[in-house]
């Protein structure tokens, strides 16, 4: 139907299939229709006996419905509201008989080389240019209730303790120390081997020693973690003595595994051994950054080690890590700021300000993590061993610390010594401030990003993106030049 106008309607409009046709072409006398009804349009197309392409194609097209009659099929397309636009007819069939109509062109959604690469380039200079991400998934401690390391009258005379007898199993001694000795024992109640910690008998009838002995069981059972190995219980032998069981770690000291690595690496040529070091370094990093996560725990729960070096480490058969002996460890009640203490732990592994008699904080144990990095990162001891007791009292209160060179040699990252030389910064104030930042530097470093301890420049800025990149914009330079 037409209007007065010759025009086409709202409702309907005509094709001529033929009318594109060349003289001579084979005329189909075929014609269709367009028909809209309420914001859907209808597609007849009669005399053909196959539905002819679509020439509009929504995405919530529906399938064709033949109706009755052979040659008539019908098509409805669900369409959005009618905009403003004038409808278009579709474009005619190509010449033939049963020829399907030409499609329209898609447009193109496809990224140019060109449109990538300036993409990757924005990439690196918002790298260059933007501020360090933070893991908004980061765990926050809450408040927990403070440690209760008192020690009562009773305690000290051990009158409300178990008999140990009664509940352990002695058997073969494993390790022994200045205070304490160490043996295998055998659960009796639950029946499992376990660890007793035992205060040797010239110590068990001080006083100090047995106050101190109490409070380290009391500070190592309250202190749930991980890499801290779990208290079981204290108890007397009826011998005024004061034993402490404990979970039974099987494995072997970082010490020891230092002590083997330098082994087995003078037994290989250079060029393996330095292979060698360059994945052997992660797993002791690795080790290492366990051993961080402990500390930053126990300092939440304001308590101070004292104490770490690499025979206080342990390292489990499945590779699980334990940091040991809390023997002179401290607490800080609410009120202080700092520890002043007496003097103790080991003159190779001792912070300049405790052996100064300075007041001293969390910031000490920073800097024995450092003394243990530089050996885990150089495998040699940061102070050198010395001819007697004088002169490593000496090394330790001016902190004379060996050159930052590995001991056999093998290339060490700048990043990683500057992160080292910051744990061991004689003034407290020029150390992380926290064992958590000393974990951030490690995290970043390991995965290539910047670390605090050595901000980079601009070039540098650059170098470590397109490092970081350089995949990426090879496969981008190999393509252009094909």
């Amino acid at each position: 139907m037409k209007n007065p106008d010759n025009e086409p309607d709202d409702k309907t409009i005509e094709l001529n299939h033929d009318a594109d046709l060349p003289p001579s072409g084979n005329s189909t006398g075929r014609t269709s229709k367009i028909v809209r009804e309420n914001d859907a349009y209808t597609y007849r197309s009669q005399n053909s006996n196959s539905f002819v392409g679509e020439h509009v194609t929504p995405d919530n097209a529906q399938k064709p419905n033949p109706d009755d009659h052979p040659d008539h099929v019908e098509k409805t397309l669900i369409m959005p509201p009618r905009q403003s636009a004038p409808h278009t007819a579709p474009p005619p069939a190509s010449a033939g008989t049963g020829a399907t109509e030409k499609k329209e062109d898609l447009p193109e959604t496809g990224t140019s080389i060109g449109e990538l690469i300036t993409e990757v380039c924005r990439n690196i200079v918002s790298g260059i240019t933007g501020t360090r991400v933070s893991d908004w998934n980061e765990t926050i401690y809450e408040e927990d209730e403070p440690l209760d390391t008192s020690t009562t009258e009773e305690e000290i005379a051990a009158e409300n303790f178990d008999r140990l007898d009664l509940r352990v199993e002695l058997r073969d001694e494993i390790a022994r120390g200045g205070q304490a000795c160490i043996n295998r024992g055998f659960d009796k109640e639950f029946h499992r081997v376990i660890a007793v910690k035992s205060l040797h008998d010239k110590l068990k009838s001080k006083e100090d020693y047995r106050r101190a002995f109490i409070s380290e069981a009391k500070v190592t059972a309250q202190l749930e973690h991980p890499s801290i190995v779990p208290v079981y219980g204290i108890y007397e032998d009826g011998k005024n003595g004061l034993h402490l069981s404990m979970k039974l770690i099987r494995g072997r000291t970082l010490k020891e595994y230092f002590d083997r690595t330098r082994l087995h690496y003078r037994k290989m040529p250079p060029l393996a051994r330095k292979r060698y070091e360059r994945s052997l370094l992660w797993k002791r990093l690795d080790i290492f950054q366990r051993v961080c996560e402990a500390i930053s725990y126990v300092h939440y729960r304001k308590v101070i080690h004292r104490d770490l070096k690499p025979e206080n480490i342990m390292i489990g058969s499945f590779n699980e890590t334990y940091v040991m002996d809390w023997g002179i460890a401290e607490y800080r009640n609410q009120q202080d700021s700092t520890w002043s203490g007496k003097v103790a732990g080991t003159l190779q592994y001792i912070a300049p300000e405790i052996i100064n008699k300075q007041p001293y904080d969390e910031r000490s144990d920073i800097f024995l993590l450092g003394l243990i990095l530089y050996e885990i990162v150089f495998l040699k001891q940061a102070y050198a061993p010395s001819k007697s007791k004088d002169e490593a009292i000496y090394k330790a209160r001016h902190c004379l610390i060996e050159p930052f060179t590995h001991y056999f040699n093998c290339r060490v990252d700048k990043d990683l010594k500057m992160i080292i030389a910051k744990t061991l910064k004689p003034d407290p104030d020029e150390r992380y401030h926290s064992v958590k930042e000393l974990e951030k530097d490690l995290t970043a470093f390991s995965q290539g990003n910047e670390v605090s301890a050595n901000p980079d420049n601009i070039f540098d800025k650059i170098l470590r993106k397109v490092r970081l990149h350089y995949k990426i914009l090879l496969f981008f330079s190999l393509v252009l030049q094909l």
